[in-house]
């Protein structure tokens, strides 16, 4: 699954292959777009860790979170808030705005090269692209749009850990 395309992703165990080749390629940048980052699994210990290993990677590492519902990741994604709350230099998370809260599709972008696009959230269908800046040229420039009108939120866990 690591060589440079595009591969068309038709199930959730496709997905997941997808979004770890992609996390791992991180060297610079992730930036993730999703309802609830629910479908990511980024509870999930191998996840967390290839997180984890990017945030360390580099003092110039970011990662940036836009959500439509932080609830899930404040109250049922401990490992995930807790790195949040170790590398809170090199990550920002965002809250989507009403006015683009309908958008329904998801994406994981890396270093302006990698990406995993998930066409609609309920369902398995998407791409993955991997090694090809052509290819993500306008889901950097959609996510960049999908930023700007989201705004900045503290990521608290409510779980008393």
């Amino acid at each position: 699954m690591s060589a440079p395309g595009v591969t068309g992703i038709d199930s959730e165990a496709a997905y997941g292959d997808a979004v770890d080749a992609v996390l791992n390629a991180a060297q610079r940048e992730i930036c993730i777009f999703d309802n609830d980052l629910a479908k990511l699994h980024l509870e999930e210990l191998k996840r967390v860790t290839a997180l984890g290993r990017f945030l360390t990677g580099s003092r110039l590492a970011r990662l940036r979170i836009v959500v439509h519902d932080p609830a899930r990741l404040e109250t049922r994604l401990p490992r995930l808030v807790t790195l949040l709350g170790r590398y809170s230099h090199a990550n920002e998370v965002r809250r989507t705005s009403d006015e683009i809260r309908h958008l329904s599709d998801s994406a994981l972008l890396v270093d302006d090269a990698f990406a995993v696009v998930r066409f609609h959230v309920a369902y398995p269908r998407g791409k993955m692209i991997f090694g090809d800046p052509v290819e993500t040229a306008n889901l950097r420039e959609r996510f960049e749009q999908i930023w700007a009108h989201s705004s900045q939120m503290s990521v608290n866990s409510t779980l008393g850990l």
